[in-house]
């Protein structure tokens, strides 16, 4: 077996031994941001080879599974929210972030869930974050441009823009799904 599959099972094994954890986590980030009058409704999505192909191509970042957790948000038997959780990679570890829609596809909030990294964390930090809030499908979504990149966590930066990017366009296709 040669390294790069060696160290693949070994970030997987460690990503799926935490899988309950991550969507307790998850979770509790919904809740703390909308407050406890919500239902949550978790989903597991497929995602079909021809949309993952499109996005893919469109944001130059491969999807890191063939599926997609999405967390609907009711309040008051109306659901007002989609919360899509996804998997990016930084420099040799997965970064797992959070990124909630509003029913239209615009970003009201994005969070990183899980860092395993030793460098780069600024990714994680609520005023980087904030960067997207408003943005949707339709957005630029520049790194240098209209997103600050990172001094030292430029390959996190880079794929955080584009993970959340790629969910952008990938909103509607959820949205239809749950």
């Amino acid at each position: 077996m040669n390294i790069k599959k060696i160290i693949f099972f070994l970030v997987m094994s460690s990503f799926l031994s935490s899988a309950g954890e991550i969507s307790d986590r998850t979770e509790l980030t919904i809740k703390e941001y909308f407050g406890s009058d919500i239902n949550l409704s978790k989903y597991k999505i497929s995602l079909s080879q021809e949309i993952r192909v499109t996005i893919q191509n469109e944001c130059r970042q491969k999807f890191f599974s063939d599926y997609i957790y999405v967390w609907k948000i009711d309040h008051k038997d109306h659901t007002t929210h989609y919360a899509v959780l996804d998997n990016v990679m930084g420099k040799t570890q997965p970064i797992t972030f959070l990124v909630i829609f509003d029913s239209r596809g615009m970003i009201t909030n994005s969070s990183v869930v899980k860092y395993r990294e030793q460098h780069g964390g600024g990714v994680k930090e609520a005023h980087w974050l904030d960067q997207f809030i408003g943005l949707n499908g339709l957005s630029e979504f520049e790194l240098g441009k209209n997103i600050d990149s990172i001094s030292g966590a430029t390959i996190s930066s880079r794929s955080m823009t584009l993970g959340i990017r790629k969910l952008s366009l990938l909103f509607n296709y959820l949205k239809e799904k749950v």
